[in-house]
C-alpha cells in the first residue's frame, strides 16, 4: 500500500509525496530498531551452544576420557593379577596334589610288598613241609587262609600279623607230626638247603616269587646256620 501510495505521488507529484517518505522512513527506523536485537539474540544463543558443545566435547576428551582409561586399565590389571593368582594358587594345588598321588603310591606299593613278603614266607614255610603235613592241612585249606584272611585288601599289618599266626600253626602241625623242623646239624643243613632250593625251583611261579622264596630261603639258612655254630660253639 505505501509503495502503492508513493509510486501515485510520484506520478502525481503532490503533497502525499512528503507523507509516503515519512512513513517508509518511520517503518524503516522500526525495522532497524526491531530486528537487530532479535537477530543478535539468535546469533548469541547459536553461539552460546556451540561455546557450550566444546567446553562439553573438551572435558570429555581431556577429563572424562583419561579418568575412563585409567580406571579401565586399573579393572583390567586387577582381573590379570587375580588370574596369575588364581593360576599359581592352581599350581600350587596340582603339584601338592602330585606329591600326595607319589606319597600314597608309595605307600600302597610299601605296603604291597610288605602283604607279598608275608604270604612268601608262609608259602616258603609250607613248601617245606607239605609233603609232611598235608593230610593235616592240605593246600586247599592253605590257599583258603591266605585268600580270606591276608588278601590285598587287608592293612599290611594284619596280614603281617595273621602271617606269624599262620607259621605258628604250620610249625604245630609239625611238631604234632613229629617232625623235625630244624636241622642238628651243618650237613643236615646243606642237604635241606639243598632240597628246599630244588623244591622252589620246581613250583610254578614266576621270576620275581621264585626270587623272593628264595631270598627267604637263604635267610632261613643263614639263621640255621648261625643257631647250629652257636650249639656245637666249646
Amino acid at each position: 500500500m505505501i509503495l502503492y501510495r508513493l509510486i501515485r505521488s510520484i506520478r502525481s507529484g503532490s503533497h502525499e509525496l512528503r507523507l509516503c517518505l515519512g512513513s517508509v522512513g518511520a517503518l524503516i527506523s522500526l525495522i532497524a530498531i526491531c530486528i537487530p536485537p532479535i537477530l543478535l539474540l539468535v546469533a548469541l544463543v547459536i553461539v552460546i551452544a556451540f561455546v557450550w558443545d566444546v567446553i562439553v566435547f573438551a572435558f570429555c576428551r581431556i577429563v572424562i576420557d583419561p579418568i575412563v582409561l585409567v580406571a579401565r586399565k586399573r579393572q583390567q590389571d586387577i582381573i590379570r593379577r587375580r588370574d596369575l593368582e588364581l593360576a599359581s594358587e592352581q599350581r600350587i594345588r596340582d603339584r601338592e596334589l602330585q606329591r600326595i598321588r607319589q606319597e600314597n603310591s608309595l605307600i600302597e606299593k610299601n605296603n604291597q610288598q610288605r602283604r607279598m613278603d608275608a604270604r612268601s614266607k608262609c608259602e616258603l614255610l609250607y613248601n617245606m613241609h607239605e609233603a609232611d603235613i598235608h593230610e593235616r592241612f592240605n593246600r586247599q585249606a592253605f590257599d583258603r587262609y591266605l585268600q580270606k584272611y591276608m588278601s590285598d585288601a587287608e592293612p599290611p599289618e594284619v596280614v603281617e600279623s595273621r602271617g606269624v599266626e599262620l607259621q605258628a600253626v604250620i610249625e604245630k602241625h609239625c611238631e604234632v607230626k613229629g617232625i623235625a623242623d630244624k636241622p642238628q646239624s651243618i650237613d643236615q643243613l646243606a642237604q635241606w638247603f639243598i632240597d628246599e632250593k630244588a623244591r622252589i625251583e620246581s613250583l610254578p611261579l614266576d621270576e620275581r616269587m621264585r626270587a623272593t622264596h628264595m631270598a627267604h630261603l637263604n635267610m632261613r639258612y643263614a639263621e640255621l646256620s648261625q643257631e647250629i655254630l652257636e650249639k656245637i660253639r666249646p
